[in-house]
């Protein structure tokens, strides 16, 4: 019996690492180090956490801005950042000034299923600030597409 509640807590935090949590990040006034191919921007973590390989989109108008290549924390590349930290990352697609501005606010563009995964099976895995960021962000989903992460 607890080797089977062993696996399947492991299998389950395995999922919940999978899964793309939420984060907001703010562009920082002054620090567009690179406009285009790669774009180089100093973001600061508002709340939740912004990871390499996530997909960013802008609160203002929801436009996708493609994936975070990568995250460096005073000249070195790391695997995660957290709320408060401020951070340079690089991403491919957008271009400063035409899709990225200064305080721009942007958010993790978390996939449909792992929201609903996260709401219902990972809500505790989840700190209490990035339980209301998940709320918010499925609420500003819910402005295009009624029903987004609807369960």
């Amino acid at each position: 019996m607890e080797w089977a509640k062993n696996k399947r807590e492991a299998k389950s935090e395995a999922e919940f690492e999978s899964l793309v949590k939420p984060g907001k990040v703010t562009v920082l006034p002054n620090c567009i180090f690179r406009r285009a191919k790669p774009l180089v921007v100093g973001v600061e973590i508002l709340a939740g956490r912004l990871k390499p390989k996530v997909s960013l989109m802008r609160a203002e108008d929801s436009s996708d801005l493609g994936e975070v290549d990568q995250i460096q924390d005073q000249g070195k590349a790391i695997g995660e950042a957290k709320t408060g930290m401020q951070v340079a990352i690089s991403m491919d697609k957008p271009i400063a000034g035409r899709h990225i501005f200064e305080r721009d606010l942007l958010y993790v563009k978390v996939p449909e299923a792992d929201a609903k995964k996260l709401l219902t099976s990972h809500m505790d895995d989840l700190t209490s600030e990035e339980q209301e960021l998940l709320k918010e962000f499925i609420a500003f989903m819910r402005k295009k597409t009624l029903f987004w992460a609807g369960i």
